[in-house]
């Protein structure tokens, strides 16, 4: 088996994104070393009571450190509930650049966390938000730290299908950043994958980016058991709604060809999907189905003068072309 099929590790394509263990955040508090007096030259001893130490000013509190940074800031003194709407409003209603959301998210947290208790459905969603944040930049520690716990409480909460999908995908994405091992994924990480996402498989009541990554990590799951029939399934699930979410409806090949031609469209995510797709296929013995996947993967790719991904289907092309028998045989 070709090395770049080994388990399928995500990311064939840079563009393709499809959510190191979390350091512990207890401090370990030594006691001091008490410091005894030296006995004197005349063997008299000097008694040393203990002074309590000072009390502790929380001067790095979160709120003393705001107030610090923004002394023209006034109290709002309105009901917490009000404010964590206020923050799901403007989630909701404007652009929020990456600075600004984070201290929202985090601000958000924490509010529903005192209004509403840890365990609470509002503090899991401030969680899954926060994990999807840093999902997004790229800090996929701190993001499997808040979407594990996320995870873990939302098993005793009521939460709403497309929630916990949203909350598997996002989850799942962490996984498959911190689980690869060159191109193998994981054991732990991979079952803790699947027990996350496939009771969600068939859940049609979500937004079209979230059914398009939960398909795509489901196809890269079942990859990685070498279940290359249900892989391409998923990832022909996952193109066709790949095209609808670029395009908001589902195209025909006639249309997806004319995209091609005229690179409308086409980006290296949809080029590595044809890819692995492709792939999948070739496991099955489907080389007719591999050869056609390889060929549009090809088009995508050449489209975007990605010469090092042409070679590599060219090469993937060439391997589905029987050998001729010697005379011998």
């Amino acid at each position: 088996m070709d090395s770049a099929l080994q388990y399928a590790k995500p990311n064939l394509a840079k563009s393709q994104r499809p959510i190191p263990q979390p350091k512990s955040m207890f401090r370990t508090h030594c006691k001091k070393k008490e410091v005894l007096a030296k006995t004197e030259k005349k063997k008299t001893i000097r008694i040393v009571h203990d002074v309590p130490p000072p009390p502790v000013i929380e001067s790095d509190s979160m709120a003393v450190r705001f107030f610090n940074h923004h002394p023209e800031a006034n109290v709002d003194p309105r009901p917490l509930e009000e404010k964590i709407q206020d923050i799901d409003n403007l989630f909701n209603e404007s652009q929020i650049d990456d600075r600004n959301l984070f201290e929202l998210l985090v601000q958000k947290v924490i509010m529903c966390e005192l209004h509403y208790g840890e365990k609470s459905i509002e503090a899991i969603i401030g969680y899954i938000q926060l994990g999807a944040f840093y999902n997004k930049i790229e800090k996929y520690g701190s993001a499997y730290r808040h979407l594990k716990d996320a995870y873990e409480l939302s098993e005793f909460a009521n939460l709403d299908p497309h929630d916990r999908l949203f909350l598997a995908v996002e989850y799942v994405q962490t996984l498959f950043e911190l689980g690869f091992d060159g191109n193998e994924m994981n054991e732990n990480f991979l079952n803790l994958a699947e027990t996350a996402l496939f009771p969600y498989k068939n859940i049609t009541d979500s937004t079209l980016d979230i059914l398009y990554r939960r398909d795509l990590y489901i196809a890269q799951l079942k990859m990685c058991r070498r279940k290359f029939a249900k892989s391409l399934k998923f990832y022909q699930r996952a193109i066709n709604l790949y095209h609808q979410k670029k395009n908001g409806q589902l195209q025909s090949n006639d249309q997806i060809n004319n995209c091609f031609e005229l690179n409308e469209g086409v980006d290296g995510e949809l080029g590595a999907l044809n890819l692995n797709a492709g792939l999948a296929a070739r496991e099955l013995k489907d080389k007719t189905t591999a050869r056609s996947y390889f060929l549009t993967a090809r088009s995508i790719f050449e489209s975007l003068e990605l010469s090092n991904k042409v070679s590599e289907v060219d090469t993937y092309i060439s391997s589905l072309v029987e050998k001729p028998k010697s005379d011998d045989e």
